[in-house]
């Protein structure tokens, strides 16, 4: 039975894995974030893992960071006005 919640960084499946030299840690399958590697205590290992915070963006905020990226680009290379491209964006966003 696999008592290790999902990685709280990008939701994919998490695995324990042993090192050669007596160590273990847990990493995500998707992304490969993972715990430092415990050698003593390892009984905090899952815990390591299932109580961390998850420190990522949500899913608005990564598209708002992801659409002024977009229109700093427009911008910066001064492709036309941006402000026709930024309402769609913005509309888009407020509707998600």
């Amino acid at each position: 039975m696999n008592d290790l919640k999902p990685c709280p960084f990008c939701g994919g499946a998490a695995e324990r894995t042993e090192t050669d030299d007596g160590g273990s840690f847990i990493r995500c399958t998707r992304c490969d974030a993972s715990t430092a590697i415990h050698y003593d205590r390892r009984e905090n290992l899952v815990s390591s893992w299932n109580d961390r915070k998850r420190e990522t963006m949500s899913a608005f905020d990564k598209s708002w960071q992801l659409a002024e990226e977009i229109l700093t680009y427009f911008d910066s290379y001064r492709i036309g006005s941006v402000a026709p491209i930024a309402a769609v964006i913005e509309k888009a966003l407020n509707n998600a």
